[in-house]
């Protein structure tokens, strides 16, 4: 739990789509205060969480004391990789994939970045030029949102 302070009105839940997750903010002890330069504020105390972009506010709010306890006691980086995990159940081992035709680059993509091919989320690994065909399997390899949420919090 931090103590946060905002300009405008806080309120218990807060929650923004962030691709395929929702990032969620929970708030007590709301407080309107006068900040050090005489304006309204408002303070709280705050947590904050990561739950499947599909998460209603309806959930968030019947659930809001088990996701408080949850998150106060957790650190963010083991619930995207709780989250990442269970995104990707099934996936393992999965190779096969439609073929796709390959295409263009119009532009310079450098290794690590990403592009839609033939509307499949791939990550470049060979740099791409312009002009270059880019191929699944051969400079860039098929993903997932998950697949790389997964990576990220086994930094």
């Amino acid at each position: 739990m931090q103590r946060t302070q905002s300009p405008q009105q806080l309120s218990q839940v807060q929650m923004a789509v962030n691709g395929g997750i929702v990032e969620v903010w929970l708030h007590r002890n709301i407080e309107q205060v006068t900040d050090e330069d005489g304006n309204a504020a408002w303070v709280a105390d705050q947590v904050h969480g990561i739950l499947p972009a599909s998460t209603t506010g309806a959930y968030v709010s019947a659930n809001f004391d088990a996701l408080w306890d949850e998150w106060d006691d957790t650190p963010m980086m083991q619930r995207v990789r709780e989250i990442a995990e269970s995104a990707t159940d099934g996936l393992v081992g999965t190779t096969e994939m439609a073929p796709v035709e390959d295409e263009v680059a119009t532009t310079n993509h450098p290794v690590g970045t990403y592009l839609v091919v033939g509307g499949t989320l791939c990550k470049v690994t060979v740099p791409i030029a312009t002009g270059e065909v880019i191929r699944i399997g051969t400079n860039v390899a098929a993903t997932t949102v998950a697949a790389e949420m997964l990576a990220i919090a086994q930094m």
